[in-house]
This record gives structure tokens, sequence and C-alpha cells, in this order.
């Protein structure tokens, strides 16, 4: 996550760490500024957080999706 979102870990770490602890969230039309094509848009996504387990059944990763819903907002 902190490779590919560098700009959003210190909003979503406390999110990562809810779902490290076992709560999978969803966020419907959760609302990021992203830079795109040289300024700053406001971006609405689905956001699903889950986690994800090892063969032993221990908490090993986060799966995120994220879906683009601004077109639909606007």
């Amino acid at each position: 996550f902190k490779e590919t979102w560098p700009e959003r870990v210190e909003e979503m770490m406390p999110l990562i760490g809810q779902v490290l602890q076992g709560e999978a969230l969803y966020f419907n039309d959760y609302v990021v500024s992203l830079s795109r094509n040289g300024s700053k848009e406001e971006c609405h996504f689905s956001l699903s957080l889950s986690p994800v387990k090892d063969d032993e059944g221990k908490i090993a990763g986060v799966l995120s999706t994220f879906i683009e819903t601004t077109k639909e907002v606007e």
C-alpha cells in the first residue's frame, strides 16, 4: 500500500489497522483528493478492505478494492 498509494498512507493506516485486527470495512463514495494531469481533483470511490488469512487462519494481509464512482456522484 505504501508503494502504490503513498499520498494516502497517513489517512489509510488506521483503517488498515482495523482490518489487520479482523474487521472488514466498506465505504461508498469515499472522497479522495488525487493529483491528475497536473492538478488536484476530488475523486470518489467505493472502497472495500478485507482481511486475508494464511493457511493457518492468521491474518496475513489486506485485500483492498477500489472502484471509482466519481462520474456517478457528479
